[in-house]
C-alpha cells in the first residue's frame, strides 16, 4: 500500500457520507488528500485534519472508537467547513486544519489551503490529469 507506514488506522466510511482514518504523523497528509481528491473528482470532499493526541488505543483495522483531541479537532474543522458553506453558499476551501496548541499556525495554514483550493478549482482537465 502506498502510504502504509503513515497510516495508523485504516480509512473507513463512518456516517454515510463521511470517512475517517488516523495517521502516525502528518508528513504524507497533503499527498493522501491530493490522491483522494484526484481519484474522486468531480466529487467534492471536505477534509478536517485534526492534530493532537489520542486518549484511546489505536486499532489498525478500524478507526471507530478512537477518541481524543486529534479527533475533536478534525470534527471541529468539518463543522466549520459546513458552516462556512451555509453562510457563503459556496466554499472558500475544502480542507481545514486544527491543532491542540498553535492556533496562529492553524490560521496561517488554513489561509494557505484556501488559496490552494481557489487555484485548484480553476485547473483545466489537462492540468488535473497531469497531477495523476
Amino acid at each position: 500500500m502506498k502510504y502504509e507506514d503513515s497510516i495508523a488506522s485504516n480509512f473507513m466510511i463512518t456516517l454515510g457520507d463521511e470517512f475517517q482514518g488516523l495517521l502516525n504523523y502528518g508528513e504524507d497528509v497533503m499527498n493522501i488528500i491530493s490522491d483522494i481528491e484526484l481519484e474522486m473528482f468531480p466529487i467534492r470532499i471536505r477534509f478536517g485534519v485534526g492534530i493532537g493526541t489520542l486518549t484511546t488505543e489505536v486499532n489498525r483495522e478500524i478507526p471507530l472508537g478512537a477518541d481524543g483531541p486529534a479527533y475533536y479537532n478534525a470534527r471541529k474543522m468539518i463543522d466549520e467547513l459546513k458552516k462556512i458553506e451555509r453562510m457563503n453558499r459556496k466554499s472558500d476551501s475544502n480542507i481545514m486544519i486544527a491543532s491542540e496548541k498553535n492556533h496562529d499556525n492553524d490560521m496561517m495554514l488554513n489561509a494557505i489551503l484556501s488559496l490552494c483550493f481557489t487555484l485548484q478549482s480553476k485547473w483545466t482537465k489537462r492540468q488535473r490529469d497531469k497531477e495523476k
